[in-house]
């Protein structure tokens, strides 16, 4: 099929084929399906997107959306040209080769931060229930210190009760000068020959002892999270990011420019999408069209195909506005004129078939039943707009700009180069950015301006042409 093993990948993804099928395997809806997805990405590449897909490392440079990476887990980003997105993988890779020799001492790092953490919380653990298991020592002594003391003292002489209310002598290991009592079911193992009252100070000072250390512990394991935290965080700052990269790169996004198809949104929020020569007008009626579209034709050889997408749903402005669009990229504007018929109807009166015996010229279609006729002015308005690294810059109909609002230049056909024109354009906006963002954006800004001449209005001030 001539696909490259990506999209031969994509291809078999979306029709739902085992990748090592034989094609003599296939059964007839296989096929069926291979052709219609087949058909689907020829579609998506007569109308290439820039595409840079990431993941662990990995890069992969597309001009289709590829579904199997998505769902694979990879992100994509877009860029302007395929030229910049090759490059752009390129330097992403020679990143991540520096990440991978700087991540591993780091790594290391970390990995023996956490080993001692975890030996820290489990001294901490251990020492915590000795602490515990100390304090109801203490708590069992010290409310029956005087009755503990009177069976150590009888003990010593080898006389008296074994039994005191709840405390009972449970042993006397005359060998070890120990004695046991139980308190309430709590066995404590007690010296013979030291006071209660001493042996109950000494049991503070052990239990102050074992606090001040996990204290100590804690501290030491809260100081150890800190670096481990600083490196989680060095090593997500090292990391590189495509997306940093593109923001650092591409720092100009234009619609429509550079395009196979021109694009804008009406102030009612629908999308107009129209060709820019014969074959992207095919293509546009081939692929895009909907049932509930209109379609859009000046009554000029040379003019572009706009579809106004759910077009049937439209109100008076969006129609006008797309009729705008249309007249001011066909050839009327490089006759001068101040305005032109534009026709629009609906896509089940297009047709790319002849009548039966008729030869249809390439890029040709066939309008049949009533058409709806329009006068449209000939006028654009380009807007720029700045947002943080980004610069957008876009031509619209001049109709669209007023009901936005938004600050615009107005352009209509003249004699002015669209080279110049653009730069006075840029002028006018005032932009602070870098020359080289400047060249490029009146690069694209030239390449918008219909059949590369216009003339330029600019609120009191007119650039003559």
């Amino acid at each position: 099929m001539g696909l490259g093993g990506k999209y031969a990948e994509e291809l078999l993804h979306r029709a739902g084929v085992e990748k090592g099928k034989k094609v003599k395997e296939l059964d007839e809806h296989e096929q069926r399906m291979l052709v219609d997805a087949l058909n689907e990405i020829d579609a998506e590449m007569r109308n290439p997107r820039f595409l840079i897909y990431i993941r662990d490392g990995e890069v992969i440079p597309s001009i289709i959306r590829l579904r199997k990476l998505e769902e694979s887990g990879y992100r994509w980003v877009e860029v302007q040209e395929f030229n910049e997105a090759i490059k752009l993988s390129y330097e992403y890779q020679e990143r991540m080769r520096h990440f991978e020799e700087a991540r591993k001492p780091i790594e290391e790092e970390m990995h023996r931060l956490r080993k001692t953490i975890a030996e820290k919380e489990y001294v901490i653990q251990q020492i915590s229930e000795k602490a515990k298991q100390l304090e109801e020592k203490i708590n069992s002594l010290s409310q029956n210190a005087g009755v503990v003391e009177s069976i150590r003292l009888t003990a010593l002489q080898g006389e008296g009760s074994k039994s005191y209310g709840d405390v009972n002598l449970v042993e006397v290991n005359e060998r070890e000068r120990k004695f046991t009592v139980d308190i309430r079911g709590f066995a404590l193992n007690l010296a013979l020959d030291t006071s209660t009252w001493r042996q109950l100070g000494s049991m503070y000072d052990e239990l102050k002892t074992i606090r001040n250390t996990i204290n100590k512990l804690q501290g030491e394991r809260s100081s150890l999270l800190t670096k481990l935290r600083e490196l989680e965080d060095r090593l997500t700052r090292i990391r590189p990011d495509i997306h940093a990269a593109v923001q650092e790169r591409v720092s100009l996004t234009v619609e429509g420019g550079f395009k196979r198809v021109r694009r804008f949104i009406t102030s009612e929020g629908l999308e107009v999408v129209a060709g820019k020569d014969a074959s992207s007008n095919i293509a546009l009626i081939r692929r895009h069209m909907n049932h509930d579209d209109l379609v859009f034709h000046a009554e000029i050889r040379g003019s572009p195909v706009a579809i106004l997408k759910q077009g049937l749903k439209a109100g008076e402005a969006s129609i006008e506005e797309t009729a705008q669009f249309t007249a001011c990229y066909s050839r009327a504007w490089r006759e001068g004129l101040s305005s032109a018929t534009v026709y629009y109807v609906k896509t089940e009166q297009v047709s790319l078939s002849p009548p039966p015996g008729q030869f249809l010229p390439k890029g040709s279609f066939m309008v049949y039943g009533r058409r709806n006729y329009l006068t449209a002015e000939l006028t654009l308005a380009v807007s720029i707009e700045r947002h943080e690294r980004r610069v957008r810059a876009v031509t619209i109909p001049k109709l669209t700009a007023e009901k936005l609002g938004i600050r615009y230049v107005e352009i209509k056909p003249g004699n002015l180069n669209a080279a110049e024109a653009a730069k006075r354009i840029i002028e006018f906006f005032k932009l602070d950015i870098p020359k080289e963002v400047e060249e490029k954006l009146t690069n694209v800004l030239a390449s918008m301006i219909p059949y590369g001449r216009c003339h330029v209005i600019m609120k009191e001030k007119n650039i003559l042409n």
